[in-house]
């Protein structure tokens, strides 16, 4: 039976660090399956599934251990599980002038609605001919379909507030 194993690792950026960790997946039998790897603030940054028939999971964690101690890595392994639920994939898309808690705004009413982030990211950048930073953030996330128009109504309700630009998208999954 197959086992999802979930990495996530953290430590100093040099070459070489992903043709390392998947060396170690492949010699263990182990099928890198998702991952989102970056550099953030001069960092090394990755998280990933491994799926790994269950009688190689240990020697595969083992190895991975020895990987991490070798390059500096902050290392942290979990067994993932499959949900079983029928929600709709959306993404949320918001662009606005930098401010301190523009994530926060968005992540409270999700939360709220009991709605579960899957990916998020963010970046900053250059504002043009204002001179100041714009905010440009992408959320993925699912929900239920019946929840759709009131998320999409709290989310305007918000953005006019706040004076940012929030679209909503449900995907065709």
């Amino acid at each position: 039976m197959k086992t999802a194993l979930i990495v996530a690792l953290v430590g100093t950026d040099s070459p070489g660090i992903i043709e390392k960790v998947s060396r170690v997946i492949r010699e263990h039998h182990g099928n890198w399956s998702q991952s989102h790897m970056s550099r953030v603030s001069g960092m090394f940054t990755g998280i990933l599934t491994i799926d790994v028939e269950g009688n190689d999971t240990q020697a595969l964690k083992t190895a991975l251990e020895t990987v991490a101690a070798a390059n500096q890595l902050s290392l942290l392994i979990e067994t993932g599980n499959k949900e079983n639920r029928d929600f709709k994939t959306f993404s949320i898309e918001l662009l606005g002038n930098d401010k301190p808690g523009l994530i926060n705004e968005v992540a409270h009413i999700l939360y709220r609605e009991d709605i579960n982030v899957e990916e998020l990211s963010s970046f900053t950048e250059p504002a043009p001919m204002s001179g100041g930073q714009l905010f440009k953030a992408h959320i993925i996330a699912q929900l239920p379909q019946a929840l759709l128009s009131s998320i999409e109504s709290q989310l305007s309700a918000i953005a006019n507030d706040l004076m940012i630009d929030i679209q909503v998208k449900v995907s065709d999954d």
